[in-house]
């Protein structure tokens, strides 16, 4: 009996090749169904860094509005404060003025009584007794020696009279000094209030800016891991811009146009109320300066966040920059004085 046959042909080399390609083709697939799964996980855990930094836009972008409606009563504040002193500064000035001519007259007037009380002195009783001794008749004893006392009561009550006003406005002036006193004091604690918020805006902005350069970077990371990528353009900020050379009504028409005509009349009105469209305007007693009058505090706040940091008050372009800036932003609360006038 010979020997058994195998169960399976031997294998040709066609065959082994065929079997070899199966394999290979086997491990690919499973490197690719690997591959593929890598990539979408990479891809969910993209979009869950996208979808956090979205939601950290959010509240940072909530934050920065609840600073802004903050910021926008403060410049309300932070205005009546101004008007006020600008408003009692010149009065304190005429009541010192007014009782330095009333201290003169005062001064004038005893000083022309002790002349003549010296005179009497020196010419003695008699000077005063031969006046009425001197009369013709009773009626005219009767008119020296009422005129003796008129002069007399006349002085004493001018005097008096002077006085009297005198220390009604020395009174006044106090009143006034202890206001303005008071309205320093609250400029000063309107001007730090004004600074923290202007400090913690910043840096809610710039976390902002962290934030939206994050969600950019994560967008691009989705896009990336996405089969059909739609990249988006990366925004630059705008740089400060170069003086313009434009007069002020060409600026203030300019820069307040894209809030529309009526926010552009409005800005026509509050200029000439506030400086008569003179970029060099300044008034001593409250510091503010320029074409939309803005005091030291809120300019320091609100022009580096109008991309006018650095530029001095006095710049008309940058001036009604930072003023069309504030009112996008704000509204008119930093002009709330001239609401009534400019219908604002």
């Amino acid at each position: 009996m010979g020997p058994l046959s195998p169960t399976h042909p031997p294998l040709t080399s066609r065959s082994a090749a065929a079997l070899l390609a199966a394999g290979l083709a086997a491990l690919s697939l499973g490197v690719a169904a690997t591959a593929s799964a890598d990539s979408s996980g990479d891809l969910a855990k993209a979009r869950a860094q996208l979808a956090a930094v979205n939601a950290r836009i959010h509240e940072a972008e909530a934050q920065r509005d609840a600073l802004k409606t903050q910021i926008s009563d403060l410049l309300a504040r932070i205005d009546a404060n101004r008007r006020a002193l600008e408003r009692e500064q010149p009065q304190i000035e005429t009541i010192r003025s007014s009782v330095t001519d009333v201290t003169g007259q005062v001064a004038a007037n005893q000083a022309a009584l002790d002349a003549r009380a010296a005179a009497l002195y020196e010419q003695g009783p008699a000077s005063g007794l031969a006046l009425l001794l001197d009369a013709t008749s009773f009626t005219d004893f009767a008119d020296r020696l009422q005129y003796v006392g008129t002069v007399s009561r006349s002085d004493s009550d001018l005097i008096a009279s002077l006085s009297a006003q005198k220390a009604q406005l020395d009174a006044r002036g106090t009143a006034l000094s202890a206001s303005i006193a008071a309205l320093q004091t609250t400029k000063a604690s309107l001007n730090q209030e004004a600074t923290a918020l202007a400090a913690a805006l910043a840096q809610q902005l710039t976390t902002i800016t962290t934030l939206n350069q994050e969600q950019v970077a994560a967008q691009a990371l989705v896009e990336e891991l996405t089969p059909s990528p739609t990249p988006s353009p990366t925004p630059t900020p705008s740089p400060t811009p170069p003086p313009s050379g434009l007069t002020v009504r060409e600026l203030i028409a300019q820069d307040f146009a894209p809030q529309g005509q009526t926010v552009v009349t409005q800005a026509m009105c509050v200029a000439r109320l506030e400086s008569g469209f003179n970029p060099d305007a300044y008034n001593s007693a409250s510091g503010a300066s320029g074409v939309f009058q803005f005091i030291p505090s809120t300019w320091a706040a609100l022009s580096p966040a109008a991309g006018w940091g650095g530029a001095s008050v006095f710049d008309a372009d940058a001036n009604v920059g930072v003023a069309a800036w504030t009112v996008d932003q704000y509204g008119w609360s930093n002009w709330s004085a001239d609401t009534k006038a400019c219908g604002l």
